[in-house]
């Protein structure tokens, strides 16, 4: 019976623990429905997350990836992160991540918490992410590693609009200096005329802050009269969407009167001009300078139209581009009918050649050229003869583009040298033909009075006859020279002369016509050679000692003397005569000029003429230093040989 009892007690024990256990179980059912739930509503959540989140259990294996994460790594639930890693996330380069690299890795393996870890992939496709990423290790109560966790964000774009929003600032502080630091005139102005913004130049030429030019309208800066007439026609056109540009006088406060380029430009706001941007800029010098060079054109058109010579322009290839109205007068032909053809045109075949072997090396090497004598023929077929003179001309670049020069009517001069031929001629030849006659009787009658022993005045008088005779040769040979000279057709043939064996053997030679035993040689041995016509060199030389000999007292003595200074050699001829006066000095030089003082006058006034064109011919110079009473000293210099 009390078995019974105890059995049946246990019974219903066992009973209500089931029941109660049946309990528990629909409890943990709700319970797990509700997590359930949950889980699905966070999964939900997590899925939608901006940010990629994932999920790992603690062997690596993914368990949770949301859609965010699958679009940077692809669906890699199930696998593990080494694996799916190395796969999907690589270096621009194409390489693998190391573990320690990444924030995932690191949670699992050594446990670290990693924020913000900023690091660049390069995904299957080939594209390149900038992933902002962190990591952190999942623990159960007891702190025992079950999982890791990883948040990651692709913040490529971010990044990029990062990179120009910094590019622009760096371009707006760009934009903000040149403007504070332009010397132009910067300012906005809006659809009322008030200005909204001006930079420090506007500021300073108008006299006025800043900041009591902003608000202000441009009718209260520059006046309504300036306002109405000239800016609002142009802004207004401005306002209506075109870029305007025009020049135009202003005065200002600080600096007066000015001429300006002004330039506006539309400043669009939603497809609406809100605003023009007005750039001013000084060119006042520019524009005096523009009006200088127009006003001297001018003046150039006026002098080249009004001169006797015919001015004109060729460009590369010979061809006239240019020809001033003289060249009708010239040769007969208009302005238009020249240009395009070349200088040649206009010469004989013959001449043409002769001129073109002459110009064309010169053309070759751009260099200028001096009175090129050229004979043209007239539109009415009479020759023409020219002296022409031209520079060559360079573009901004140093580029040869022709010739720019004059033409000179020369036919007259060239006439005149033509009689002056047959002058020097009709001199040398028709009076020294009865001047040689002279001389050769009265030399016959010297030898015949000497054979009769007659000495007295007779004799006297030959000489005389031969001495007249002799100088009467030497006038008519200056005549001849000089003549030559001044038509140019002084020919000299240089060579190397020694000038101390050069001056001895000229003094044995002129025993018979100077004194040479006055005359004392001071020339060093080892002077250089000079580059001197033998014949020429004589000449001066024996013009020299001659005056230098004539103008002295008997018992005097005459130097020549010699000295190396620089790249030629200075001869000098002193003597202790009577000297020049102040006045004369400066002509001493002169064709026909004689002397008012201090020397007796002989011959035609011709020597001293031919000495200096003759030294001038050697590309010397020639000087003199004298004083009345004392004595003078002539100088002159000759090109060393080399």
């Amino acid at each position: 019976m009390k078995n019974e009892r105890e059995a049946r007690k246990a019974s219903e024990q066992l009973l209500n623990e089931l029941a109660q256990l049946r309990q528990r179980v629909g409890e943990l059912e709700s319970e797990k429905a509700y997590l359930q739930g949950m889980v699905d509503m966070l999964g939900a959540v997590v899925n939608t997350f901006p940010a990629g989140i994932v999920v790992c259990d603690a062997k690596g294996g993914f368990i949770l990836v949301n859609a965010a994460a699958r679009e940077i790594l692809g669906d890699v639930t199930g696998t593990a992160y080494g694996p799916a890693d190395r796969r999907l996330l690589r270096r621009v380069d194409g390489s693998p991540f190391p573990p320690q690299e990444l924030p995932l890795p690191r949670a699992i393996e050594r446990g670290e918490v990693t924020r913000d870890t900023e690091i660049v992939v390069c995904l299957e496709d080939g594209t390149e992410r900038i992933i902002l990423a962190s990591g952190s290790p999942i623990r159960d109560k007891q702190g025992r590693m079950v999982g890791a966790a990883a948040v990651f964000q692709d913040i490529t774009e971010r990044r990029r609009v990062e990179r120009e929003l910094r590019l622009a600032n760096e371009r707006l502080r760009v934009y903000s200096r040149v403007i504070e630091n332009s010397p132009d005139l910067i300012s906005v102005v809006d659809r009322e005329y008030v200005y909204c913004l001006v930079n420090p130049s506007y500021s300073r030429v108008h006299g006025v802050p800043a900041d009591q030019i902003v608000g202000q309208t441009i009718a209260h800066l520059f006046g309504e009269d300036v306002f109405e007439n000239i800016i609002r026609p142009n802004i207004d056109r401005c306002f209506a969407g075109e870029a305007v540009h025009y020049e135009a006088w202003f005065t200002y406060r600080t600096v007066g009167r000015r001429y300006m380029d002004v330039h506006y430009y539309p400043l669009y706001a939603d497809g609406w001009v809100e605003y023009a941007v007005v750039l001013v800029r000084d060119i006042t010098e520019r524009k005096r300078a523009e009006d200088a060079l127009r006003e001297s054109e001018q003046r150039f058109r006026n002098l080249v139209e009004a001169t006797s010579d015919w001015v004109w322009e060729v460009d590369e290839n010979n061809r006239y581009v240019y020809a001033s109205p003289r060249v009708r007068d010239l040769l007969g032909y208009e302005p238009e009918e020249v240009l395009g053809k070349t200088p040649f045109d206009f010469m004989p075949p013959d001449e043409a050649k002769r001129v073109a072997e002459i110009f064309l090396p010169i053309r070759a090497q751009h260099k200028p050229f001096a009175a090129l004598e050229n004979t043209n023929r007239h539109k009415d077929g009479h020759l023409v003869v020219l002296e022409t003179s031209g520079v060559p001309i360079f573009d901004a670049n140093g580029v040869f583009r022709g010739y720019r020069g004059i033409d000179r009517d020369i036919t007259r001069r060239k006439q005149a040298e033509i009689l002056r031929e047959e002058y020097v001629h009709t001199i040398s030849h028709d009076l020294r033909a009865p001047l040689t006659i002279i001389r050769g009787h009265a030399q016959l009658l010297k030898v015949a009075l000497e054979k009769a022993g007659l000495r007295g005045a007779e004799r006297v008088s030959v000489e005389a006859i031969l001495t007249g005779t002799q100088r009467m040769d030497a006038m008519i040979q200056d005549l001849v020279d000089s003549v030559r000279i001044e038509v140019g057709q002084l020919r000299l043939e240089k060579r190397p002369v020694e000038l101390r064996a050069f001056v001895s053997d000229l003094l044995q030679r002129a025993k018979a016509a100077i004194d040479v035993g006055r005359v004392k040689v001071d020339i060093p041995v080892g002077l250089p050679l000079v580059d001197a016509d033998p014949d020429r060199l004589e000449r001066i030389l024996i013009n020299l000692l001659t005056n230098a000999l004539k103008y002295s007292p008997l018992e005097s003595e005459v130097l020549i003397d010699a000295k190396k200074t620089n790249k030629e050699v200075t001869i000098s001829v002193t003597d202790r005569g009577v000297g020049i006066s102040p006045e004369d000095l400066p002509h001493i030089f002169e064709r026909f000029y004689q002397p008012k003082a201090g020397r007796r006058v002989e011959g035609l006034g011709l020597g001293l003429y031919i000495t200096k064109r003759l030294v001038e011919a050697h590309k010397g110079r020639i000087w003199v230093k004298s004083e009345l009473g004392k004595g003078s000293v002539f100088h002159f210099t000759l090109p060393i040989y080399t």
